[in-house]
């Protein structure tokens, strides 16, 4: 055959041969690409794809921090519980499954087959379940459902201290007290486990990727049992007066420490869903009242620390009545002459009123404030309000004088329990708190509250107001709080509640703060209740003694001893009780009598000092060193009735310089050949034998209008911006 032809055969093999190398260059090309796709391109998307098929990750919430009293019992712990959880990969037979689980987590079937046919791994069907119910789910060996341990709120102590402490919702967070105010502190940071699967979705190991980390812990100024006697005499008392709530505050007046904070109705934290949202509030910072003449220890000692007020003066009570703008205002009994220890033995209200009134607006607020009154304490609880005080410019001219005794003003019981204090402690401020110490994980000290005080009353000023609240337990409105072996010291106090733009003649607010022993204090306290409804409502009869019944248990647990001799021997003799005196009384709001107008209660009760809204009143002129001439001459330019005693020149006088008078006002002033220099002793000695005795009723006229004469006279610091003596 010729070379030179083509070869017909080859040339097809070739060809096939090329085709065949093409088609694998194509294919190898296109696996590349593939692979390229798959491991470069969309890598991070499908290694994610792989990992969610083959793992898991749970998040486990952290242990909580405990909370435990002053004695390191626990108030709030964590336990361990089994959370149910469902991987619906593993379930076959999802219908079954739920009929199953239904009857033992007592849920709704078709809620549970909804979980089960969920696209995600995992499912949560019910968390902190009890050990009868993880018995049930162990034994019924239901696959692709599993038990993982969470920590689970309990409070072993069950209703103790519920306002306080406040529960954990339903997304464990904190709610109310100081599971709110603590959240970041107490719940630390939660873990996480990670789940490997094999092809079959079963599982073949799990741990911790992120351990958690638990909370910090709380230890408070509270102590179990003393906390458990109020809430248990506080609720007793609540009941048998049918009352609608009550709060009662035990603290330690030199630091502070609140060692028991109870309110009634309580609940349980453990069970809080089934309880109103209302009895959540913790009353003792929340609840603003109006106090009643437990502020009497406010505007009395602020007038003695001021020195507008003498420890020997005695202030006309007018046989209890007095006209302030368009209202007579009544005391329970009618009292002459009472130093200020009778005003709050006796709890005379038209001695408060005449105080607060010589006090003057901006200097009575500025004492007011200082006891934090109109302002927040600052404790460690969450829902604090700073109850209500009027700015002084928006006071009527009468204000001073209801505030004085306890009206057109709101507290919190926790204020009151910081005045009260402020005696007991001798003149201090203290800061209330609960939260004592803060401690780590592992147990170590990270914070701890310090005390903060700042002196409000002069230490001669709180001696003073310590003998007067000694006395108004052993003679006076609170005698239902007097003890066998202990000097117990306190005010009561009773106010009527606003309603409908007026005061209620129905519904009351009863309470009583004091502090025990007297001379030595363990612990002072406040008791509120409201609204009694028994036909009882004085806060002699009704607060005073609980805070009695209380006391007595806490002292014989604090194993304080007895005094030696508990007796009110040293008090002050020189009070004049009402007319009448020596039976029991009982403090009363003051009663609330509108008339037309001032000028006409002048005419109908002459003998009732009126002051209205807008009284401009001259003040007391300072006589001494000036002779009888001297003294005539200006006294009958005010239509001041002057008494003199002696012979010489002025010594002394009464009322002191610079207080407020009104018009025909009297004064008596002592008289001395050679008056010393500077004798204090010998003319307060004087002074308090010469004062008029009880019964002595001076004669005060009532005015219309204003004064005749500005207030003119040299003002030596005794005097106050408006008022009256």
């Amino acid at each position: 055959m010729d070379r030179n032809f083509p070869n017909p055969e080859g040339n097809i093999v070739s060809r096939r041969w090329l085709v065949v190398v093409g088609l694998f260059a194509v294919c190898f090309l296109g696996i590349a690409v593939r692979l390229f796709v798959l491991q470069v391109w969309n890598h991070k998307e499908l290694a994610q794809m792989a990992a969610s098929q083959q793992q898991d990750v749970l998040e486990v919430g952290a242990r909580r921090g405990s909370i435990y009293d002053r004695k390191m019992n626990e108030l709030a712990a964590s336990v361990e519980m089994p959370t149910v959880v469902a991987n619906p990969r593993e379930i076959k037979e999802p219908a079954k499954t739920a009929q199953a689980l239904s009857g033992i987590l007592e849920i709704d079937t078709q809620v549970i087959l909804q979980k089960l046919s969920s696209s995600k791994a995992y499912k949560i069907l019910k968390r902190k379940v009890t050990p009868e119910i993880e018995k049930q789910i162990l034994a019924a060996r239901l696959s692709g459902i599993h038990l993982y341990p969470e920590p689970k709120r309990f409070y072993p102590q069950k209703e103790l201290a519920g306002q306080l402490l406040g529960f954990l919702n339903a997304e464990d967070q904190g709610e109310y007290g100081l599971e709110k105010l603590f959240e970041q502190e107490l719940r630390g940071q939660a873990g996480k486990i990670l789940v490997e699967r094999d092809a079959r979705q079963q599982i073949i190991e799990s741990q911790f990727s992120e351990q958690p980390v638990p909370g910090k812990s709380l230890i408070l100024t509270i102590d179990k049992t003393v906390q458990y006697i109020v809430e248990q005499e506080l609720s007793a008392a609540v009941l048998q007066n049918k009352a609608l709530a009550g709060t009662a505050v035990i603290v330690k007046p030199e630091s502070g420490q609140i060692l028991a904070m109870a309110n009634y109705p309580d609940f349980n934290p453990n069970r809080y869903s089934e309880y109103p949202i209302g009895v959540f509030r913790n009353r003792a910072v929340a609840d603003v009242y109006e106090p009643g003449s437990t502020f009497k220890i406010i505007t009395i000692g602020s007038a003695l620390d001021e020195g507008i007020l003498s420890p020997t003066e005695m202030v006309d009570c007018q046989m209890g009545k007095i006209v302030l703008a368009s209202h007579i205002v009544h005391d329970h009994s009618a009292y002459g002459m009472l130093d200020y220890s009778g005003i709050l033995t006796h709890s005379s209200n038209i001695g408060a009123i005449k105080i607060g009134l010589r006090l003057g607006k901006e200097r009575f607020f500025r004492r007011i404030t200082s006891f934090s009154i109109g302002e927040k304490t600052g404790v460690d609880l969450p829902g604090e309000v700073s109850g209500l005080l009027r700015k002084p410019d928006s006071w009527s001219g009468v204000s001073a004088g209801f505030i004085g005794m306890g009206h057109e003003v709101g507290v919190t019981p926790l204020q009151m329990a910081t005045v009260v204090s402020v005696v007991a402690n001798g003149g201090y401020w203290v800061r209330p708190h609960l939260v004592q110490k803060v401690l780590s994980p592992q147990g170590d000290l990270l914070a701890q509250t310090p005390v903060e005080r700042r002196p409000v009353l002069k230490g001669l000023t709180a001696a003073y107001l310590k003998k007067a609240m000694e006395a108004v337990v052993a003679e006076g409105t609170a005698r239902s709080a007097r003890m066998d072996f202990y000097n117990v010291a306190g005010k009561t106090g009773t106010a009527q509640k606003q309603e409908n733009g007026g005061y209620s003649k129905s519904k009351y607010v009863a309470s009583f703060m004091g502090y025990v022993p007297a001379s030595n204090p363990a612990f002072a306290g406040i008791v509120v209740i409201d609204e009694p409804r028994t036909g009882a409502y004085y806060g002699g009869e009704v607060a005073a003694p609980v805070f009695k019944a209380m006391a007595e248990k806490i002292l014989r647990y604090m194993e304080i001893p007895p005094e030696k001799n508990p007796s009110v021997a040293s008090l002050p003799a020189w009070r004049s009780g009402p007319a009448g005196g020596g039976r029991k009384e009982e403090e009363q709001p003051p009663e609330l009598e509108t008339v037309a107008s001032a000028g006409e209660t002048a005419e109908v009760l002459p003998d009732v000092l009126v002051v209205g809204e807008d009284e401009q009143l001259v003040r007391m002129p300072d006589f001494r060193g000036k002779t009888i001439r001297g003294v005539l001459e200006e006294s009958l330019s005010l239509g001041m009735e002057v008494s003199f005693l002696g012979s010489g020149v002025v010594s002394e006088q009464q009322p002191r310089p610079g207080t407020p008078l009104i018009p025909n006002s009297k004064c008596t002033v002592w008289l001395s050949p050679n008056p010393p220099a500077d004798t204090p002793a010998v003319r307060e000695g004087a002074a308090r034998r010469s004062l008029p005795t009880a019964g002595s009723k001076t004669k005060i006229v009532a005015h219309r209008g204003r004064s005749p004469m500005a207030a003119s006279s040299p003002d030596h610091g005794a005097g106050a911006e408006n008022g009256i003596n």
